[in-house]
């Protein structure tokens, strides 16, 4: 059976929001409307992290996932050592002479925090017993919750495939960040 070129941006759809994300995630995504059925057999993966084992870990997820589709996954740095004042002319060498077919650009995208109230609220429990002689002893707690606000960060990843013979952005998502991913 022919795999096309989207049945295999698919399969990277599928990897990207791989199955260790958190229960609810969303992405978002569009294809190219001028694609062609070509498929992939080897992609550079670009990512922006400053933080190298988050980098690694999303490396590895993404890596075995490709592979698991027969498709071979090249990290940049692997391919070029990063340095200050790489120029795109070497890296378009190391590409073509490393015979990738698409690159796969990750990069933060936006993010924020999502602040949540905890409304106030309180408990009372009151125990008591009555002595013999008629008297009455009563205990009471009360415990106070809430009244404070609770900050939730958020973030999202951008991601693109860019197809290295056509010279285009060939499909692109947006996903929650990858913390949840590694």
């Amino acid at each position: 059976m022919r795999e096309t070129r989207f049945q295999h941006l698919i399969a990277l759809a599928i990897c990207v929001c791989i199955g260790g994300c958190a229960a609810r995630t969303s992405m978002h995504s569009r294809i190219a409307p001028n694609r062609d059925n070509r498929v992939y057999k080897k992609i550079l993966l670009m990512t922006t992290y400053a933080d190298i084992e988050l980098d690694q870990a999303f490396e590895k997820k993404v890596k075995g996932c490709l592979k698991s589709h027969k498709v071979e996954c090249v990290h940049e740095r692997d391919l070029i050592f990063p340095s200050v004042g790489d120029d795109f002319e070497r890296l378009g060498m190391a590409i073509d002479s490393a015979g990738i077919d698409a690159v796969l650009f990750v990069s933060p995208g936006s993010s924020g925090v999502s602040e949540h109230y905890i409304p106030k609220s309180s408990t009372t429990s009151t125990t008591g017993n009555v002595s013999s002689n008629g008297s009455f002893k009563a205990k009471s707690k009360t415990h106070e919750y809430g009244g404070y606000s609770v900050g939730k960060p958020w973030a999202r990843t951008s991601i693109e495939l860019y197809d290295y013979s056509a010279g285009s952005v060939i499909w692109v998502a947006r996903v929650p960040h990858p913390l949840g991913w590694v």
